[in-house]
């Protein structure tokens, strides 16, 4: 089938409309459907089909009121809720902080990362300043990786410090590796920093 030729005037109209529908945002101030959603009974497998994988599937965490920021009018969400933080970790415990410190990890946010640090931070091995240089230059990989927690575990310790263990792994698309690390975290101004840290064990 032919198709008509546009001038260079149509031609103009038709991009304009185009990029009139894509920009501004006005989408999610209008009326749409996904507003009016709600929650559906799971999909049933029928009888005789297995069931699937679930193993490494992404859990998309509810946001609170207080993990999203909402634009003008309440209609956009400007900040998107964190998807690291687990399910039921309590904002400001040291489960929640070591969710962020993960996310830094992640972002490769070096600043981020070292806010989670006393000030006196010092760490096992060099000076702080060598620590700061390499964490910055292993960070600066260019290739995207992804840092999980697993097997956190968490024990009080002395003058109300907290003692917490974990599994720290890391995946990209070239390679894949686990450490086990160790921290003392210790409560100021009712927020958790990491005053100790070290690795435990190479998996």
């Amino acid at each position: 089938m032919a198709v008509p030729h546009l001038g260079p005037i149509a031609g103009v109209i038709v991009i304009g409309l185009l990029l009139g529908g894509c920009g501004g945002n006005k989408a999610c101030r209008s009326s749409t459907v996904y507003k009016e959603g709600d929650n559906v009974p799971d999909i049933r497998i029928p009888d005789g089909l297995s069931q699937p994988d679930t193993s490494e599937a992404l859990p998309i965490p509810v946001p609170s009121a207080s993990a999203a920021v909402q634009g003008e009018d309440d209609y956009c969400l400007e900040t998107p809720p964190k998807y690291f933080e687990r399910p039921g970790a309590v904002a400001g415990s040291p489960e929640a902080l070591i969710d962020r410190w993960a996310e830094a990890w992640s972002n490769k946010d070096a600043q981020q990362l070292f806010s989670f640090y006393t000030d006196d931070f010092q760490p096992t091995e060099g000076t702080l300043e060598e620590w700061r240089t390499a964490r910055i230059r292993q960070l600066a990989d260019p290739e995207p990786v992804r840092v999980s927690i697993e097997s956190l575990s968490m024990s009080p310790a002395p003058g109300g410090q907290m003692q917490v263990q974990f599994v720290q792994r890391f995946e990209s698309s070239s390679n894949s590796f686990a450490i086990r690390r160790e921290l003392l975290m210790v409560r100021l101004d009712n927020n958790w920093f990491i005053a100790e840290e070290r690795v435990t064990d190479v998996l």
